[in-house]
């Protein structure tokens, strides 16, 4: 196993963290709730990546925990864009960063491979809404823009707390 590799692997608060955190996030999008989507889609992916922080322990998983996460948040998000706007939904915000998690957990290559991935989706989400497979408007309505809002907020907070974390372990 390379360095690299292996400081990767030796990371299961960080990992722990990111599964819990991104379960909160599912947790209060679900009680906020969009009209344009099913969001009892938030309460499954909650309960998703809180199971696989109960597997965290399990350090032979660890990076396949790491992929099922960013697997079920690829997913989460491409399905919540793909009702609320397509290309043009707020909840895309959280692609762009997907690959920063990879990075932190897994390594450069890993990160690459999640960026590419992002970029499938979003292409996907524009071919949808320029083909009429899924309609491209955002509703405006106060709810929905508190909730776009909220998407920024927490997207930001989230990654400065994923930094701090990674930045406190790497001291140790």
């Amino acid at each position: 196993m390379s360095a690299t590799a292996a400081a990767h692997t030796a990371q299961p608060e960080l990992l722990r963290a990111c599964l819990l955190g991104a379960g909160g996030i599912s947790l209060l999008f679900y009680a906020i709730g969009h009209p344009g989507y099913a969001h009892e889609v938030n309460l499954w992916a909650c309960a998703v990546y809180w199971l696989l922080a109960l597997l965290v322990p399990l350090r032979r998983a660890y990076t396949l925990l790491c992929h099922l996460g960013l697997l079920n948040s690829l997913l989460l998000m491409g399905y919540i864009a793909s009702r609320t706007g397509g290309i043009n939904s707020p909840a895309l915000v959280w692609m762009t960063v997907l690959a920063v998690p990879a990075l932190l957990m897994l390594g450069r290559r890993a990160a690459q491979v999640w960026a590419l991935l992002s970029l499938l989706v979003l292409l996907g989400q524009w071919l949808a809404v320029r083909q009429g497979w899924t309609g491209g408007e955002v509703l405006h309505t106060p709810l929905t823009l508190a909730w776009a809002a909220l998407n920024l907020l927490l997207l930001m907070f989230g990654l400065v707390l994923a930094v701090q974390v990674y930045e406190r372990m790497q001291q140790r």
